[in-house]
């Protein structure tokens, strides 16, 4: 199969020492697939990311990012939410990205960072992420010294807030009940404006329904395990802190973020090891 892009990309940033420390940069990128050849898929996208970075001096930085995508046709491409790229301690949502369309297998694509959230935490054809940061310095280098620590290089730190939301496809969960894969439907494909709320359901075999903890029947038959997933909502929120630093020529990332429901942050934080550089 064929899959043409093509990019328009304006660089007018100032570099620092990883991160740039002021300027713009913003991209627009056409894709897709003309559906030529037996089995391949049809599908045409468009995405923006547009970057602006504000220099408060002496390495003190506020890093804007406005980024989103719209895929049309048969099918469409996948863009899920949640976690940040090269997250090491990875976790993933009980929200399983979709593999039964070829599009699924090689062009589902991430939209990150959300911290907060787990791999996956939504998915759609279309989306829409904002990302604020503050950075600022800590030290140049930590040396170690009677101490056998590895040494640390120009260590800095951010504070953060993410928010996003998917939409486009009805989220469903195959369960395998009874030697059969059974569909749950765990979120619509509609936009309704609303902040998503994590929730804990339980499967009742018996009447074909999620239910909550407290709605648990003993007369009733339940899937063995409890679903943890976003209903409700499309609208995904998290905000924390991290660190930054060199290690052994690795860029290393360390994030601790709460997830934002609609009656405040949630208390369970998720931690974030990733290696790779912020945007």
């Amino acid at each position: 199969f064929l899959y043409p892009t093509v990019s328009y990309t304006k660089d007018a940033t100032l570099p620092g020492y990883i991160t740039p420390q002021g300027g713009t940069r913003y991209t627009i990128s056409l894709s897709g697939s003309p559906g030529l050849g037996i089995d391949s898929p049809t599908f045409a996208s468009v995405m923006g990311d547009f970057r602006h970075y504000i220099n408060l001096g002496t390495n003190f930085s506020i890093a804007l990012r406005g980024s989103g995508a719209y895929s049309l046709g048969s099918e469409s491409q996948t863009y899920f939410l949640g976690g940040q790229l090269g997250w090491i301690n990875y976790r993933w949502s009980d929200n399983s990205i979709p593999l039964e369309r070829l599009t699924d297998t090689f062009f589902t694509q991430p939209a990150m960072p959300l911290r907060g959230h787990e791999y996956s935490a939504i998915y759609g054809n279309k989306y829409s992420l904002i990302n604020t940061e503050f950075r600022f310095p800590l030290f140049a280098a930590v040396i170690p010294g009677a101490i056998p620590l590895f040494p640390l290089y120009n260590m800095t730190g951010a504070f953060f807030i993410d928010a996003g939301m998917a939409w486009g496809y009805n989220i469903t969960q195959n369960l395998p009940i009874n030697n059969e894969a059974v569909p749950v439907q765990l979120n619509d494909a509609s936009l309704d404006f609303r902040v998503g709320r994590q929730v804990t359901k339980y499967y009742d075999i018996t009447d074909q329904i999620l239910v909550t903890e407290d709605q648990v029947n003993d007369d009733h038959t339940y899937y063995p395990y409890g679903l943890t997933y976003v209903e409700d909502g499309d609208i995904l929120i998290g905000a924390g802190f991290g660190l930054r630093t060199i290690v052994f020529g690795l860029p290393l990332r360390w994030d601790l973020a709460w997830p934002y429901g609609r009656n405040g942050f949630i208390k369970d934080p998720i931690h974030y090891f990733s290696i790779g550089i912020d945007f």
